[in-house]
């Protein structure tokens, strides 16, 4: 009987520690969530980021894409800005905001959805290890300054994007490739000689 009741009181007292830990652990992680909001208020709560094979990370959602947004994302997937290299947005995004890729070191990737009509200044600053970006025939307007410290980076675009005046500013045929559709369209664009990262190969898709 004694050993029943023992039993018994252990099992209710194990029940009791596990809720304990559960309501803690929720605790923290909404305690955790309120301090990302407060260190980067969203402006777009309508956008989610995702780290997909290979560690592309891709940006979905609807509106404008802000830098806040991205720091807010990065910090609830637990991704260090120093981790971001591959980076593909989703069609539903407009708009990619001012600085909103400001100083991510690492990125060596950029391909904007078909429904991006807008780059804001600065929004590639600093990214100094940038060398594919990818402008979609969407695209209207491209602030004169969305580009600098990245003089390495090859601006793809896919049609009418070719004739956006912040091109002027691209210096160098090479950097410069237009009507660029495929993977295979880049691939005879730069030349075997060129070796493909193996991310490009997924902003076709």
């Amino acid at each position: 009987m004694k050993d029943v009741r023992a039993k018994r009181a252990f099992l209710i007292a194990l029940v009791a520690i596990m809720a304990l830990i559960t309501l803690l652990y929720a605790r923290r992680s909404v305690d955790g969530q309120m301090a990302i909001e407060r260190q980067y208020p969203r402006k777009n709560a309508a956008l989610s980021l995702n780290m997909e094979h290979g560690g592309v990370i891709r940006i979905e959602g609807e509106g404008k894409l802000y830098n806040n947004d991205l720091k807010a994302m990065l910090r609830q997937a637990d991704v260090k800005n120093s981790e971001v290299r591959d980076v593909i947005v989703g069609d539903g995004i407009t708009e990619i905001g001012y600085m909103t890729f400001n100083h991510v070191r690492n990125l060596k990737t950029l391909k904007l959805g078909s429904g991006v009509r807008r780059v804001a200044p600065g929004a590639v600053k600093g990214c100094e290890s940038l060398e594919w970006l990818y402008f979609p025939p969407s695209l209207v307007d491209v602030a004169a300054d969305f580009l600098f410290e990245s003089d390495q980076c090859r601006i793809v675009t896919g049609g009418e994007a070719s004739d956006l005046p912040a091109l002027g500013n691209v210096k160098g045929s090479e950097r410069k490739l237009t009507g660029i559709d495929s993977i295979d369209k880049l691939q005879a664009a730069v030349g075997d000689e060129v070796i493909l990262p193996d991310a490009l190969a997924l902003w076709w898709r």
